[in-house]
This record gives structure tokens, C-alpha cells and sequence, in this order.
């Protein structure tokens, strides 16, 4: 079923290695209110075998007083023989000053591997990273990696390859892509190509010793049809640490037919006994129905998921209008709470991320307002599901904002992005997306706007934020791809973090509340 090896290469670099860089931002009078209190790009210019940093997932744990984030350096992103070769990037960093801690290069032998699910262990002593490592890009011989590194000095402590539930280990194309805890195991939530005749991917729930890494169960998640292919959407464990959800899209018995999944795992007796499923079709169209997010808060015993849901029965996929759905189960029964349905938009509104925390529930997503661009930001009753408020991320000199991710904790809500112009396409047609990573702070409880930040690495770079997270005291942290330019036609990626510490933010007046 699977089997735990040793790490051929660790490298762990010094704080000294990687610096907090001086920012260069300077705020524009009603537009941007503060610019970042520190930032880190992860640039290693000098290895020229992988001149591109992508930015994976981000936590931020307070009890660990550490921001760790996954990444991978690649050598092409456009590489179409499949050559070219790319490795895991975990950074440890102090959310108060930006200092990198650490940077664990893991050497996996194989060519091609990339982290996309992080977790802080509930003690703060461990980090948690899943992922997947591969001969090529694009190759079907994936297999899922789970490690735990030392939160404080970054090294290994173990890391363990996973078959995905399927003896021919080679072959399955497993991955794993969200990590959580529960009650000193680690849980992964991953994909697999399912055993011919069927080729589609499907769900797989691996639960691993949290001190050994040894796989102790595997757990194959079915969809709606056999054949259909899922997508994972989210990992979440109860406050008792007995229950656990997974969320997915899931082919459908219609041709353009997807589902919103949900599925309730009993954790008890170290089992991943499923004990309840819903699989979600919208209006009843057999239509697209897509998981866009979910969030989950394990005290209330409740978790959410939203994505995007066809209005129309009868027309083509093609050409419908789209609402913004939420809903919301209970973790342990699996009880359908309540179901929320919104037009946000004429045509469509398009989730991008959920956040839930002391009996809010926040959804942000991207829509087309008078033929411009505009985040959301939506407000949600977590008791019933009734609306609170809607918001619009925007800016008043840009007409191309989108959201990509939210946070909330308690009262503070942030947001992140991108902020880009039409004008762009005009003064340089072959940049027609240029954009800065915009980063917004709400109130949860109303939704008006605290502050507004965009950081700009170059005037002709791609930036984008990619992950957010909030502290209790309101300091955001933002994961962004930030673009080094070459020249206007070829660009290199960094990973980059930035800080915005509630300690600087600027003091909201009467004044300032008016041109907001």
C-alpha cells in the first residue's frame, strides 16, 4: 500500500540567505492606503538550472509564531517535452519582522515534484506538506509525498511516498493536495488515477503516524459516476478531532454535468469510515455545479463549501448565468445547515476562495460589473446563511480586480488579489495582463473597508496574491507570484510574502472613511 523513505539531499539555508528586501512602495492619496510592512522575494538569481519560484499554500500559526509556506523552483514552465525539472521550496518565516528562518530544499530523486498543501501542527513543533513527485512534467507516474519538518530549524523529520491505495505504485498518478491533523495522525487529502478501464482521477484519504509518517489507512473516496473524475477542494477536521470532511467536484451523469461534493469520514479507532455523502446538482440541471472553496469551523461543527451554480435547466453550458452557492453541513452528521444562492452579477459571478470564523462566513470571488472587472466580497449569516452585506475589491484608477483568496479572524477580514488595467492592452499589446498584487482588509462584521494595498514588483511584471491568512490582532500576510522582467518578452517568477502589521496600518478617521 505504501512505503516510507529517506531523503536522499536536505539543505536547510541560513536566515542570512534569504533577507527582507526594502520596499520601494509609496502610497497613492484615496487610492492605496499603506503600503507592506516588510516583504521576502525568494529570487535565487544565481541558480540559473531553476529561474522560476511558484508559490503553492501558506499558514500562519501563532503558537508556532511562524509563517510557513510551500513553493517549487522550476527550470521551464513552458516546457513541452517534458524535460525540464522543478523541486519542493519550504520557507519558515517570522511574521513580525520578515525574517526567513530557514528554507528546506527536500531532494526527491525524481525529476519533476511539487508541494501543494501545507499545515502547522496544532503544537506549533511540526510542519506538515503534501505533494507529489514524478519522473516528468506530465507524466501519469505521480506519486503522493507527505513530510513533517521542524518548525523551528526546517529539517526533515520524516517523509513518506504513498501509492495512493494501488499496488502498481508506479502507475497510479497519485498526488496529494490538502494536509491537515487530527489527534496524532496526519490526514491527506489526494487524487488517483483510478485501475483501467476507468482513466479518470479519483478521491484518496491517506491517514499517516504523526510521529513515524507510517501510513496506518487509505481510504478511496467514490464520486458520482465510477468513471468521473474529482477535484479536491478542501480538508477539514472536527474540534474533537473524530470527524473529518472532504470537498470536491465530481463529474456528473450529464455531459457537462458537475457536482459539489461533500463526503464525512469517521476518524474513530484511527478508521476512515465514510458515514455520510452529498453530491450537490445545483438546480437540478445536470449542469456545471464547481467547488470553487471550503472552509470549515471546528468548534461550531460546521463547514462550508462554494463554487459557482447553472441558473439554467434547459440551455447550453455555454451560454447560462451563473450564482454564486454556498452550503453549509454539519461535520459529524453531515445535515445540510442551510444553502445559499446569490446573483452577484448579470451573467456570472465567480467564486474564488471561503472563510468562516465566529458565526461569519465570508465568500470572494471575481465579476463583470458594466464590462469591467470587480472582486467581491460576500458576507454570510453562519447560523442560517442569510446575507450580511456584499462588497465590492476594487480600486478607483484599475478596471480589471480579482480575488483569488480570503481569511477572517474574529472582526478582521483580508483579501488578496490582483489589480490590473484595460489601459495596458492599449500602451502594450502583448501585456495586456499586467497587474499588481491588491490586498484589501474588511470588517466582518459589516464589510466596510479598513484599507486597501497593492504591491508592484515591476512596472511591466504579472504579480498576483495567492494566499492570505489573518492574526487575531488583524496582521495580514499575502502569498504572491511576483514577475522578474528580462525584457517585455520574457519574464522569470519569484515567490514572494508580504507583511502588513496592524501596528502600522494607518488610523481610519472620518476623512479617510469617506473616500473609501
Amino acid at each position: 500500500m505504501a512505503v516510507a523513505v529517506a531523503l536522499s539531499v536536505l539543505a536547510v539555508a541560513p536566515a542570512a540567505a534569504l533577507q527582507s528586501e526594502e520596499g520601494q512602495c509609496v502610497p497613492l492619496p484615496v487610492v492605496d492606503d499603506r503600503c507592506e510592512s516588510w516583504q521576502v522575494v525568494h529570487d535565487p538569481v544565481a541558480d540559473v538550472d531553476e529561474p522560476y519560484q511558484q508559490p503553492s499554500a501558506m499558514v500562519t500559526s501563532t503558537s508556532a509564531d511562524l509563517i510557513a509556506v510551500a513553493g517549487y523552483g522550476a527550470q521551464d514552465l513552458f516546457d513541452t517535452q517534458g524535460q525540464a525539472h522543478s523541486a519542493w521550496r519550504i520557507l519558515g518565516i517570522d511574521p513580525d519582522t520578515g525574517e526567513v528562518r530557514w528554507l528546506s530544499r527536500p531532494g526527491l530523486t525524481d525529476a519533476y515534484s511539487r508541494p501543494l498543501g501545507i499545515q502547522i501542527a496544532e503544537d506549533g513543533t511540526s510542519v506538515l506538506v503534501a505533494g507529489y513527485r514524478a519522473s516528468a512534467f506530465g507524466q501519469t507516474d505521480a506519486l503522493m509525498v507527505v513530510m513533517s519538518l521542524d518548525a523551528a530549524t526546517g529539517e526533515v523529520r520524516w517523509s513518506t511516498t504513498v501509492d495512493g491505495g494501488r499496488a502498481e505504485a508506479r502507475s497510479t498518478d497519485a498526488r496529494g493536495w490538502f494536509v491537515a491533523e487530527a489527534d496524532g495522525s496526519v490526514l491527506v487529502l489526494g487524487t488517483h488515477r483510478q485501475p483501467p478501464p476507468a482513466v479518470a482521477q479519483g478521491l484518496v484519504v491517506v491517514r499517516l503516524d504523526a510521529d513515524t509518517g507510517d501510513p496506518t489507512a487509505v481510504r478511496t473516496i467514490p464520486g458520482v459516476i465510477p468513471t468521473g473524475t474529482s477535484v479536491p477542494a478542501g480538508l477539514a477536521v472536527s474540534d474533537d478531532g473524530d470527524h473529518a470532511v472532504v470537498g470536491a467536484t465530481v463529474d456528473g451523469v450529464g455531459t457537462y454535468d458537475l457536482d459539489m461534493l461533500a463526503v464525512g469520514l469517521d476518524l474513530a479507532d484511527g478508521g476512515l469510515d465514510v458515514t455520510w455523502s452529498h453530491a450537490w446538482d445545483g438546480v437540478g440541471a445536470h449542469a456545471p455545479d464547481r467547488v470553487q472553496g471550503m472552509a470549515a469551523d471546528p468548534v461550531d461543527g460546521l463547514v462550508v463549501l462554494t463554487g459557482i451554480s447553472s441558473n439554467d435547466v434547459d440551455g447550453s453550458p455555454f451560454d447560462v448565468d451563473y450564482a454564486t452557492a454556498t452550503i453549509a453541513y454539519d461535520m459529524e452528521t453531515g445535515a445540510r445547515r442551510w444553502l445559499s444562492r446569490e446573483m452577484l452579477a448579470e451573467r456570472v459571478a465567480m467564486p474564488a476562495g471561503v472563510a468562516v470564523d465566529d458565526g461569519r462566513v465570508v465568500v470572494v470571488g471575481s465579476r463583470s460589473v458594466d464590462g469591467t472587472g470587480q472582486g467581491y466580497a460576500l458576507g454570510l449569516d453562519a447560523t442560517d446563511g442569510s446575507t450580511s452585506w456584499v462588497s465590492p475589491v476594487d480600486t478607483p484608477d484599475r478596471d480589471r480586480e480579482f480575488t483569488t483568496a480570503v481569511a477572517i479572524n474574529g472582526d478582521h477580514v483580508a483579501v488578496t488579489g490582483g489589480s490590473s488595467s484595460s489601459v495596458a492592452a492599449t500602451v502594450m499589446p502583448n501585456r495586456a495582463t499586467i497587474s499588481d498584487t491588491l490586498t484589501v482588509a474588511l470588517s466582518a462584521s459589516d464589510g466596510s473597508r479598513r484599507w486597501t494595498a497593492r504591491h508592484n514588483s515591476t512596472d511591466i511584471g504579472d504579480d498576483a496574491g495567492r494566499a492570505v491568512t489573518v492574526t487575531p490582532a488583524g496582521d495580514v500576510h499575502v502569498l504572491s507570484q511576483v514577475t522578474r522582467n528580462v525584457d517585455m518578452d520574457e519574464n522569470f517568477y519569484d515567490l514572494a510574502v508580504l507583511g502588513y502589521l496592524a501596528a502600522d496600518a494607518p488610523p481610519v478617521t472620518p476623512d479617510r472613511l469617506g473616500q473609501l
